[in-house]
């Protein structure tokens, strides 16, 4: 490995390494309420407070934006509502630590708390106080993979073995918790180095969010202490950073702590596996029948291609002339879920082949 021996001797430099003159500590306040109105937010001690040079809440950062296209659903700081606990709030940027957590103490925000869904095969029945307005039912995204018939498929089989499968949500646990320092040049352009999978993705994301020419945005990777797709996102503290930088005219470095990494998550969903699979007695496989439920949590991420994942290996490795797959990536009020090894598939595969050997 060309980076093996900076990472064995210890001087290998990972983001949370990096110093630049002047940098100011960033810190982000989370919501403690897993669905809320926010009807005010006042930032005004915060902002006197020694020590603080920049205090952004979501009014100054309404810009959506998302990894895929058809997914712009997030925002930098929560605009009007927080949808889940951990939900990005404000960010401050200050001398240390310290006053930052001080900051953060002094604002004030005013929630008018609403009903949260934890569990999404209620909240796919949900009619009102939806997670996003957009989204009827919670549904975020449905994909739906028929081929064959599976009527007929299922009146040759010899055999039919129906089971539900619940496997439980995951998250990477990377021995690296995000990090990411920010720095705008005199020029007016931006420099990022933030332990990131994307460096590309999150280019364009801070250009688009912080309303910048990509030529303007410069993203470098340092080492990255772990990932497993948990980095593959661009994360809220990559893009609070910068607009923290903008705003104090000095360079902005946010470390997650533990607890935090989990508020951003972007881990493997739970999902609910109702599997259904016809068998001859030579051992034919004559049609499946399948419908997946994913908590996606509070926002798209990856979960157009999460649930498509799950559809399109479901079947793989077998001669099976009948399929039929509904996918549901429910909203849930929780961080939101996205890739990790074997992206949506692990746990569909898990239960097909369980079922095969239960048959």
């Amino acid at each position: 490995m060309i980076d093996g021996p900076d990472k064995v001797t210890g001087a290998g430099k990972y983001a949370d390494d990096l110093a630049l003159p002047g940098m100011l500590v960033g810190k982000v306040l989370h919501s403690p309420h897993a669905h809320a109105r926010i009807r005010s937010i006042d930032t005004s001690a915060s902002e006197r407070l020694p020590g603080v040079y920049a205090v952004v809440t979501g009014q100054e950062t309404p810009v959506k934006y998302g990894i895929l296209p058809v997914g712009h659903d997030e925002t930098i700081f929560a605009v009007d509502k927080v949808r889940y606990i951990g939900d990005n709030v404000a960010g401050v940027a200050a001398d240390s630590e310290a006053i930052a957590e001080e900051a953060l103490r002094l604002i004030k925000a005013d929630y008018e708390v609403l009903p949260a869904y934890f569990d999404p095969e209620r909240s796919i029945e949900a009619e009102t106080d939806l997670i996003h307005d957009d989204r009827p039912h919670n549904i975020e995204r449905e994909y739906h993979h028929h081929f064959g018939n599976v009527e007929e498929g299922f009146a040759q089989a010899d055999y039919i073995r129906e089971d539900r499968f619940d496997c439980a949500e995951v998250t990477h646990a990377a021995l690296e918790p995000h990090s990411t320092l920010a720095r705008f040049e005199p020029d007016g352009s931006l420099t990022v180095w933030s332990s990131t999978q994307v460096p590309y993705y999150l280019m364009k994301t801070l250009a688009s969010t912080l309303q910048m020419p990509e030529e303007k945005v410069r993203v470098i990777k340092p080492l990255v202490g772990g990932g497993f797709g948990g980095k593959s996102e661009v994360i809220p503290l990559e893009l609070a950073a910068a607009v923290l930088a903008r705003k104090a005219g000095r360079p902005v470095k946010i470390t997650y702590t533990r607890e935090e990494v989990f508020y951003a998550h972007r881990g493997r969903p739970r999902t609910i596996i109702e599997l259904r699979t016809g068998i001859t007695r030579d051992g034919k496989l004559t049609a499946v029948e399948a419908r997946i439920i994913q908590d996606g949590g509070a926002y798209c991420g990856y979960g157009v291609v999460t649930i498509l994942y799950s559809g399109q290996l479901l079947n793989a490795m077998y001669d099976i002339p009948n399929v039929k797959f509904d996918g549901y990536r429910v909203l849930t009020n929780k961080p939101a879920c996205g890739a990790m090894r074997g992206h949506g598939t692990v746990n569909a595969r898990f239960a097909f082949e369980q079922q095969l050997n239960m048959i």
